[in-house]
């Protein structure tokens, strides 16, 4: 080399070019990449994660899956654009994307709101998917989208609904659970609620079907066995409500079908129900904007009336005493075909000093004992027999119409009396 400076050779310098740009091949191969995306391509999403968040929550960092997306795409939240944080292309035909959504765009007003989440690139529009943001009174929540023929369930402890979309565009439907008992926010309580839920179904149409299935909570205790209004369990002791916006109104499904729930008398526990909304159910399946359901029981007591309506009724003993009530369904209706086979009437001795409040004396009296009287319009009559040995003593008289307690007792409806001669 007559000392002059080393130089490799041309052949030398190729190969070492060679090995580096391998290398570079190499780490390429195995870093993400952002496959290009036209800008005038829709993306299609396929996946959302989280579905809900709470709307006390600190912010959202919502990952969508899909195909379609871009580096240049943007997410959309409530009608504001916001950034790509970063995207993970695994098939060069789209990818994950994240994008953070800050605690003050997760404000609602009312329990619950859903929300449609889209991605676009270059001003086109991805199909939408749900989040729902929920409030303290809510347990549970579940939001799906259908398309032009699609079906989705959403899906809680209480409601499992299905849907159905005939017409072109998109459905929203969302589930809920409310929390028991009742959230202040929802609406004033039926007669004896057990538990609250809403179906919502935004953009609806006619053609569309939804299928509800409900599920009352197990056991069933009404919640007050004393004292009115209270529960009387026939055969199917659960109905549903919806409220209206004024006022409770019951549920029917398609053809003005009522549903039914069985029960059974050992377990205090009833099965489910179902009620396929359409345009001939009530509500309408273009009404289930945001509609709060109510388990109900099916008939409510009202009573005792006048003459033994006191807190202490002071009666002549022998003699016989008209006890009325009045039986009202959920809406409110008189029922109007009380079977007597229903309706079991006894007494105990109680001891004078345990009753408390205001004595009065009765100021009418029947002409002699009977049954069930049936006096219209909901109300009742038993003609109650009293023995003569009773006077100077205290009883309490019980009405059972068959409603229980979890462990198989009895729920009475009791008025309390002070016999005198």
């Amino acid at each position: 080399m007559n000392g002059s400076e080393w130089r490799p050779s041309r052949r030398e310098r190729a190969s070492r070019l060679l090995g580096l740009l391998a290398v570079l091949m190499l780490v390429a191969s195995l870093a993400p990449s952002v496959a290009p995306v036209a800008a005038d391509t829709a993306p299609t999403l396929t996946s959302l994660t989280p579905n809900t968040v709470a709307a006390d929550a600190e912010g959202l960092t919502l990952i969508i899956s899909g195909d379609g997306i871009g580096a240049s795409s943007m997410l959309q939240w409530r009608g504001v654009d916001y950034p790509i944080d970063w995207i993970v292309d695994v098939d060069g035909d789209g990818g994950s994307l994240g994008s953070a959504i800050p605690a003050s765009a997760l404000a609602i007003d009312g329990t619950f709101e859903t929300v449609l989440v889209t991605v676009s690139t270059g001003g086109a529009a991805s199909n939408p998917l749900p989040v729902t943001i929920f409030g303290p009174g809510v347990g549970a929540a579940e939001s799906a989208v259908a398309g032009a023929g699609g079906t989705v369930t959403a899906s809680t402890g209480r409601l499992t609904a299905t849907y159905t979309r005939a017409a072109g565009g998109y459905g929203t439907l969302t589930a809920v659970d409310y929390a028991f008992p009742t959230d202040p926010l929802l609406p004033p309580n039926p007669i004896s609620p057990v538990a609250f839920v809403d179906l919502q179904l935004l953009d609806g149409v006619a053609g569309d079907t939804l299928v509800g299935t409900f599920l009352p909570p197990n056991p069933i205790l009404p919640p007050n066995p004393v004292l009115p209004p209270n529960p009387v369990l026939p055969p199917s002791p659960i109905r549903l409500a919806y409220w209206t916006g004024t006022t409770w109104a019951p549920v029917s499904g398609s053809g003005a079908v009522a549903p039914t729930f069985s029960f059974d008398w050992a377990t205090s526990s009833a099965s489910s129900a179902t009620v396929t909304f359409d345009m001939t159910s009530t509500p309408q399946i273009t009404a289930l904007g945001g509609t709060v359901i109510a388990f109900v029981s099916a008939f409510a007591f009202e009573g005792f009336s006048a003459p033994a309506d006191s807190d202490i009724n002071v009666a002549k003993a022998g003699r016989a005493v008209p006890l009325g009530w009045r039986i009202l369904d959920l809406g409110g209706n008189p029922i109007l075909n009380l079977s007597s086979s229903s309706v079991d009437v006894s007494s105990v001795r109680i001891v004078c000093e345990s009753l408390s409040g205001e004595a009065e004396p009765l100021d009418a009296y029947a002409p002699g004992s009977s049954g069930l009287q049936n006096l219209g319009d909901g109300y009742y009559q038993w003609n109650w027999a009293t023995e003569k040995s009773w006077a100077g003593t205290c009883r309490l008289v019980r009405f059972d119409f068959g409603d229980r307690n979890p462990d198989g007792s009895p729920i009475y409806r009791t008025a309390a009396f002070q016999f005198t001669r």
